[in-house]
This record gives C-alpha cells, structure tokens and sequence, in this order.
C-alpha cells in the first residue's frame, strides 16, 4: 500500500530522520520482506501501554459499576483488535531503549 496524506496529520519531509529500537532478526525480516510489523496492541512488551491508569479506572467507577466496566470492556476490545508500530524522530537516544534491544 503507498502512503497517502492525510489532512490530520502533518507530513515530515523526506529528509526527516526516524528512529525505531528493534532486534537485528526483526530489523533483517522488515529488510528482506519490505513490509512492516505491526503488533496487535494488547500484546506490546509493556503490559500497561495503552490501559487505563489507576486514576482514570477510579473516575470511571464514579460513573457506575455497569458503565465503567462496559467502559473497560469496550476499550480492552478495541486494544485487540488495533494493530501498533512506535516509531520517532526526535533524534534524542535512549538508554532504557539501547539496553532493552541492544
């Protein structure tokens, strides 16, 4: 699939630098396949990205047993079923990042 503007997002130039911290087989795979991996949301290495916070899951009881947990349900769904790939170009390095995939 080519990419396409899109009017909700501002488009980089092409001499904009990104950055994505990933193993050599991973990166090999991306290389020899031309295609990208995008890893179903609920299964990210990080077991709370994308939930909700303790703060917010309190905020939500407020609103009613019924609703909040329809709520959380509802949202729980949804991270199966979108698909991430974290890319950046901020240029900034990371530590965490080099010793989690170096």
């Amino acid at each position: 699939m080519a990419y396409e503007a899109h009017a909700s997002c501002d488009t980089p130039t092409d001499l904009t630098v990104i950055w994505r911290y990933m193993d050599a087989l991973k990166f090999m795979s991306m290389l020899e396949n031309r295609s990208l991996w995008f890893t179903r949301a609920d299964l990210v290495d990080d077991p709370r990205e994308g939930e909700f916070t303790h703060a917010e899951r309190h905020h939500l009881k407020g609103l009613g047993d019924t609703d909040a947990e329809r709520l959380i349900s509802l949202f729980q769904e949804t991270r199966r079923q979108s698909f991430v790939s974290c890319w950046h170009a901020s240029g900034i390095e990371s530590m965490a990042m080099w010793k989690l995939y170096g």
